[in-house]
């Protein structure tokens, strides 16, 4: 079985037991476990303090099954580009936020692909990681960062196209790993709270496993094709 230790904000609510019936927990059994864990926690530390309602009760559980419904998806997709596209309109269309920005890490900095303003979708940006910005901190700590009003943070850097008042952005990491960064963004102040951050990196964390499996099948698909072109070069100087 694979314990995990329930936290929400700086209390801790319990631990989260998960029993397989196998010798050995892979991880993507760890991350689906972990994803449960950051989805249930501030819904039991609501509980504590206050009387659950029914309303609340069923938007913990279509949380889950959002994210549950993304998992299953991403999970089927082995195409880097496709994966940042496809899960762009599943969080709009389950969530509802208006901006969404995905961007992934390259050398020295975080490539944008993917930004949308509503349906629109926006040229690419990118990022430097040695230049201050919300981006870069989040990637550097390996952190996610809520920011309920922008002007008020000396790290935001305004888009042209997109009027944002606040954000709220999480690491795509795997095995403390950070790949990229999932962002949201409103033209709300504090449009965002603790339970959309833990939502958000619950969606964030199975974005980086299907982001793995995607680049491990295009590097064995690249290598089977160079074995086959070696082989046909191999048969052709042997003719």
């Amino acid at each position: 079985f694979y314990v995990i230790r329930l936290t929400h904000g700086k209390g801790r609510q319990g631990m989260l037991a998960v029993l397989w019936p196998f010798n050995q927990v892979s991880e993507a059994q760890k991350q689906l476990a972990q994803t449960i864990a950051q989805i249930i926690s501030p819904a039991i530390a609501h509980s504590q303090q206050y009387s659950f309602t029914y309303e609340q009760l069923q938007q913990t559980n279509q949380r889950l099954t959002l994210v549950n419904r993304i998992s299953r998806r991403l999970s089927a997709i082995l195409d880097v580009e496709q994966l940042l596209t496809e899960v762009v309109p599943m969080v709009q269309s389950g969530l509802g936020y208006q901006h969404i920005g995905v961007g992934l890490a390259e050398k020295d900095e975080v490539v944008f692909q993917v930004i949308t303003n509503g349906e629109t979708l926006l040229p690419e940006v990118r990022l430097k990681l040695n230049q201050p910005s919300i981006t870069a901190w989040v990637v550097k700590q390996n952190q996610a960062l809520l920011v309920p009003d922008v002007a008020q943070d000396a790290r935001y850097h305004p888009h042209p196209d997109i009027n944002i008042r606040s954000l709220l952005a999480v690491p795509i990491r795997l095995a403390e790993q950070v790949s990229g960064v999932l962002m949201v963004a409103s033209s709300q102040i504090a449009d965002f709270n603790e339970d959309d951050q833990a939502l958000l990196q619950a969606i964030a964390d199975q974005l980086a496993l299907a982001l793995q499996n995607a680049q491990l099948y295009g590097q064995m698909r690249e290598r089977a094709i160079r074995a086959l072109q070696e082989s046909e070069e191999r048969l052709r100087s042997i003719n």
